[in-house]
């Protein structure tokens, strides 16, 4: 489900013109990360790393609605309201991988009901 964007009511409507119209553009961050408490919960509760990060960065991404904006097929400026993860996993076997999606959920045990 989502919603569609009003652009003339929307208060950041001359920044995504610029932006959209002007530059093209995209992010990255590389950033050290201290994940020992994070990590110090997992062990702990013996979850796997990978999950339990693909979920936290779920949980944080779905808690800010720019991170959930895209544009549909007409190019409206929509806002989706959640945002399911999208990510890989290797095959030791066959030295390949596959790209997988689950259901979001922000409790981590009924997100792992789904993976």
């Amino acid at each position: 489900m989502f919603k569609i964007i009003d652009l003339e009511q929307y208060k950041r409507k001359e920044y995504f013109n610029f932006y959209t119209q002007n530059i093209l553009c995209s992010f990255e961050i590389t950033v050290k990360l201290d994940i020992s408490s994070f990590y110090y919960f997992i062990k702990n509760n013996n979850y796997e790393l990978y999950p339990c990060f693909i979920h936290t960065i779920s949980k944080s991404i779905n808690a800010f609605d720019n991170f959930k904006f895209s544009l549909d097929q007409n190019k409206q400026l929509i806002c989706y309201d959640v945002i399911h993860p999208s990510y890989t996993i290797f095959h030791k076997d066959s030295k390949t991988f596959s790209v997988l999606w689950t259901f979001y959920k922000a409790n981590l045990n009924d997100f792992f009901i789904f993976i």
